[in-house]
């Protein structure tokens, strides 16, 4: 399908930052831009998905990118906290798509894939990029093909 560059612009709006979380917001496209910035601790961690679950509920986001690439590994425990919350989250959510952006260490790939085997069933579609041009281009033609 052919898509514009118009349908790729975004007019991002920050909406959240802390030392270890950016959160941008294009409410147009309900689209939201969560970008670890750092390794995180468990607390910064936990933190951080909730204001992007938080993000998510306030403005009706349909599009997520989850940029993974600076966050580190999490821990078992917050593995199953995030699984649990996702869950909840699941019931609810305005998501249809969610892309996430993961570094090269290939652990990072398998906790990924390990927390969403753990979520029952996700009522949004989910990939797995190395690349943030090309997970943001999926996600905004695929919104762009489905109106």
């Amino acid at each position: 399908m052919q898509h514009t560059d118009k349908a790729l612009t975004l007019h991002l709006l920050p909406v959240f930052k802390a030392d270890y979380l950016e959160l941008s917001l294009d409410s147009d496209k309900k689209y939201l831009e969560a970008r670890w910035v750092k390794v995180v601790s468990s607390s910064e961690f936990r933190s951080g998905i909730e204001a992007i679950i938080m993000q998510i509920t306030a403005n009706a986001v349909e599009l997520l990118l989850l940029d993974l690439r600076a966050t580190g590994t999490p821990s078992i425990s917050d593995q199953n906290w995030v699984a649990k919350r996702l869950m909840s989250l699941n019931k609810q959510t305005s998501l249809r798509r969610s892309a996430r952006v993961y570094s090269e260490d290939i652990l990072q790939h398998v906790v990924g894939e390990v927390i969403t085997a753990r979520v029952e069933t996700l009522v949004y579609d989910v990939q797995a990029f190395s690349c943030e041009a090309l997970a943001r281009e999926w996600l905004l033609t695929n919104k762009i093909a489905t109106q």
